[in-house]
């Protein structure tokens, strides 16, 4: 409160009968006080709303209704207002004067004994199930000032008038450097529920088990100038993800208690518990063993992988070490059997020891490139790459500075700036502080070059199938509870090892009830040995849906966003033709959708690996329709170059891909994205018709784009010997054009889609222009023979009438 306030000054008698104390502390809404109830004669706590808050006659007139409404149901295990009062007006609480702990203060006292934690959540939890029960509200604002443990070690849930706008709480917390402790949902304006609440208690029981908010933590100690950034930050960062297991910062911390706050803490809220009983539930049957959680039991590594992990944590400590010592390591394996899982592991690892981490993903259209990593970097605000200062150069400065975690994921796709980058680095990567793992599957290399780089590497991991023990573990990951050894071995033999088949397998078990609660097999409709097998169950889970559409669906799993079924089960069809036709249109309407943590996205071809799944088992002639299909639906309004000449290139359309490519190398460089140009740039090298090629010399412009030594090209000529084989030079005025340089117009000629008597016309002008250069540059008489003699096939493919080539007769 301010001095400003008329109702803040001690001794002051609010309603003829309440003499304000001692100012106890502020929030977001209130003023607290302890007072004397003159008619009483007893000692209360008065809360009195903000001078600006009672000032809004509309804030007064809905705080008058929630306490009210809170006044309506009292419980033990709640502070009910004992009234509400006014003085001149203006709207104030008084309550009970009650002592307590906040629930950290009170863990510590007690030598943080995990046994009366528990017995406190489960107390909490059963008070927070009949508040939602009894008042048909949600608390809103639970944090450690609201939560007390009273001396008999009961919880106190206090303030449950929820009343202000949310722009108040932030506003005081970065004044006051308090952390936030609302749930994602409401920190985007959206209706709190049971699980906001849920998720509230879970940030406080973080707090108390690893002495630390899972998001703000220091942000007290920020100086007051930093302190609004520090907290968007911290609040950006918790609408993102889930935190670190609170076992990363404290030992003791038991698993249960892991396991709990990671299922309470998921950002979204369908994916929490739904209610406090299920909540109360979940801790009386998971909560046992509470044996203290040391190294061994501290989120373990993949199922199944702890060898590969322990070589990959040396290699980790490695840069970590004085003096350094970097390595490049490739990470193979087939779709399914825990590559992403085991680099997020490692990402986990490296964070935990102060190592910066790079996770590298490719762009839709343009793939994985130098520019990958240049976004990689500059999404984090640690680098500006920029032609003055390439990638290579950043990453062994910053290399040397500090430790680096660099990850590439489907580095088979990638092409040939970044497998020059990588070949740099390893060149020199014993001396730095960098850590570069690689991960792919079984699929074919882009380029040659990759291949070979990946093929000669000194460190490979290759990972194999699940054990039976391996299968357990992710069984307990994804039902929370260990498993039965009957259920572990016959989900093992059904998916033979491989960890996405054995996700979907349990995916279905849980959905139709097929589990217990113990994790035991519950199949009554059949005995054991009648058991389907997988391809069975797929069947079942999917219903009718074509092969196709459930590659697609299995890709989603392996990205961990899970096709919206009702959409998929729309379009099920049993023959290919059917399939093609449907995904066409899929395409054009955008009917597939992908359910993602940022909410429903269309397919639209946004993923390389789901078009990579919707294509693999269609004939070429069928991709390059759906490619077409794409481009024709991304050519509407204003279109972008980079949809476009992805398109046309998978379609192999080369004229358009020479002209949206093109587009697509002069908007990178614009926006001095170096590594996206010097990739489109590759790309249109390579689709170069050598056999007619008239222009600059190929080979030494593919070496100087691999290099990244852009600088050394003329964008300007290879932008119009570009256009030259995209077909659209004669566009607009034909006779405007220049006819000076006979290769170029020969070029240009060879792609032109004109009549017979236009084109007749400029081929004839440009044989001219060469006869007469030739005589004036004899030196290059060669490269003009080869220009008359491609103008001659062309002719002679074009003439429909028999009409002999200029110079020659019948």
């Amino acid at each position: 409160m301010t001095t400003y306030d008329p109702l803040s000054r001690e001794g002051l008698i609010l309603d003829h009968r309440f003499r304000l104390g001692a100012f106890l502390g502020s929030g977001a809404i209130h003023g607290v006080f302890s007072a004397w109830d003159l008619l009483e004669n007893q000692a209360v706590c008065v809360k009195i709303p903000r001078l600006f808050l009672r000032e809004n006659e509309g804030f007064s007139l809905r705080y008058r209704r929630d306490v009210l409404n809170v006044i309506m149901h009292s419980h033990p295990g709640w502070v009910t207002p004992n009234l509400l009062g006014e003085h001149d007006g203006h709207p104030f609480q008084v309550l009970p004067l009650v002592e307590g702990q906040t629930v950290p203060q009170w863990f510590d006292s007690v030598g943080r004994d995990d046994r009366l934690l528990l017995e406190v959540m489960k107390r909490s939890l059963y008070i927070l199930s009949q508040m939602h029960r009894i008042t048909g509200s949600t608390h809103g604002g639970i944090k450690p000032e609201n939560l007390l443990i009273t001396s008999k070690g009961e919880p106190l849930f206090l303030d449950l008038v929820g009343t202000g706008r949310l722009e108040d709480h932030f506003t005081e917390k970065a004044q006051t450097g308090r952390p936030v402790y609302h749930s994602p949902e409401q920190l985007v304006g959206e209706r709190a529920g049971p699980a906001s609440d849920l998720y509230s208690f879970g940030l406080v029981i973080y707090q108390a088990l690893a002495g630390r908010h899972p998001f703000a933590a220091g942000l007290d100690q920020t100086d007051a100038q930093d302190r609004p950034e520090r907290l968007l930050t911290s609040m950006l960062e918790q609408l993102q993800g889930s935190p670190m297991s609170a076992s990363s910062f404290r030992e003791d911390v038991p698993r249960w208690a892991d396991r709990f706050l990671s299922r309470c803490l998921l950002p979204r809220p369908d994916e929490r518990f739904q209610t406090a009983e299920e909540a109360h539930d979940w801790l009386r049957h998971h909560s046992g063993g509470l044996e203290a959680s040391n190294s061994e039991h501290r989120p373990l590594p993949p199922a199944g992988r702890e060898q590969e992990m322990a070589f990959l944590l040396e290699c980790l400590e490695d840069i970590v070490k004085d003096p350094p010592q970097g390595s490049v390591i490739r990470l193979h394996g087939s779709v399914g059997v825990g590559k992403t899982r085991c680099t997020q592991w490692l990402a986990d690892q490296a964070r935990r020891r102060g190592v910066h981490l790079i996770d590298v993903h490719r762009s839709p259209e343009s793939g994985l490139n130098l520019q990958s990593v240049a976004n990689a970097l500059m999404s984090q605000r640690t680098a500006e790459v920029t032609d003055a200062r390439p990638v290579v150069e950043y990453l062994i400065e910053a290399a040397l500075d500090e430790p680096q975690l660099l990850l590439l994921d489907d580095i088979q796709s990638c092409d040939e700036t970044l497998v020059w980058l990588l070949d740099e680095l390893n060149s020199v990567v014993s001396d730095l502080r960098i850590l570069v793992v690689i991960s792919e599957d079984e699929s074919p290399f882009r380029t040659e070059a990759a291949k070979t780089f990946v093929e000669t590497l000194d460190h490979v991991l290759i990972l194999t199938p699940l054990d039976r023990r391996a299968i357990a573990n992710l069984i307990e990951e994804r039902c929370w509870s260990p498993p039965s050894a009957a259920l572990a071995s016959w989900v093992h033999k059904v998916t033979s090892g491989n960890a996405l088949a054995a996700k979907l397998l349990l995916d279905y078990l849980q959905a139709h009830g097929h589990l217990k609660d113990d994790v035991e097999l519950d199949w009554a409709s059949s005995p054991a040995v009648d058991r389907p097998d997988l391809e069975t169950l797929l069947d079942w889970k999917l219903g009718t849906l074509s092969a196709t559409t459930r590659l697609l669906l299995e890709s989603g799993a392996v990205l961990g966003d899970p096709f919206n079924l009702s959409t998929l089960h729309a379009i099920t069809y049993h023959h290919p033709e059917e399939v093609d036709a449907a995904m066409s249109e899929a395409v054009k309407l955008e009917l597939l959708e992908v359910g993602s943590r940022h909410g429903p996205t269309s397919f639209a071809w946004s993923h390389p690996l789901y078009r990579k799944t919707l294509t693999r088992q269609l004939p070429p002639r069928r991709r390059q329709r759906i490619h077409r299909l794409a481009a024709a639906f991304y050519s509407r309004g204003e279109p972008e170059p980079n949809k476009l000449a992805y398109h046309f290139f998978r379609s192999e359309d080369d004229q358009e891909f020479f002209h949206w490519g093109n587009l697509a190398v002069a908007k990178a460089r614009r926006l001095g994205r170096r590594g996206e140009a010097n990739s489109w740039f590759l790309q249109l090298i390579q689709r170069v018709p050598t056999q007619t090629w008239l222009g600059p010399d190929l080979a030494r412009a593919r070496q100087d784009i691999a290099r990244d030594q852009s600088e050394t090209l003329d964008f300007s000529v290879w932008t119009l010997w570009f256009a030259a084989l995209s077909g659209r030079t004669f566009q607009g005025d034909v006779e405007e054009l220049d006819i000076s340089n006979p290769l170029y117009s020969t070029q240009a000629l060879l792609s032109a889609r004109l009549a017979w008597t236009t084109w007749r016309k400029f081929t004839v002008l440009t044989l001219t222009e060469i006869d007469e250069q030739s005589r004036r540059d004899p030196k290059e008489a060669t490269l003009f023979q080869r220009a008359i003699t491609l103008l001659r096939a062309e002719w002679f493919l074009r003439c429909q009438d028999g009409e002999p080539f200029p110079g020659e007769t019948d």
